[in-house]
């Protein structure tokens, strides 16, 4: 009985997905959602990835306005040099960004 079923049923194909490691140029980062949890690792990553020898630029979004800009002010003050830039909507921040990481609750 087993083996008449699984005959009978279609053969699944299992797709490899290739993805590549290759990037030229400063790294692009996105980070969506400033929340009690997210603000600090993005303000963290932020400090780490301006540190590097050859900083990228690092695009925010939150919905609440007062988030992105005390997150920006704080970026102007503490990580002199940080290329910061806010996003208008989620696909923008996906579509400029190489990385991208999101802290939602």
């Amino acid at each position: 009985m087993i083996r008449t079923l699984t005959r009978s049923l279609p053969t699944l194909r299992l797709h490899a997905r290739h993805y590549t490691t290759r990037h030229t140029g400063p790294m692009r980062y996105g980070f969506v959602g400033l929340g009690q949890m997210g603000y600090p690792m993005a303000m963290n990553l932020l400090r780490k990835t301006a540190a590097e020898r050859n900083p990228g630029t690092f695009m925010i979004y939150d919905v609440n306005p007062l988030s992105l800009s005390r997150f920006m002010n704080e970026a102007e003050t503490s990580v002199p040099g940080a290329n910061v830039s806010v996003a208008l909507h989620p696909k923008d921040l996906a579509e400029k960004s190489v990385c991208s990481l999101s802290l939602l609750f």
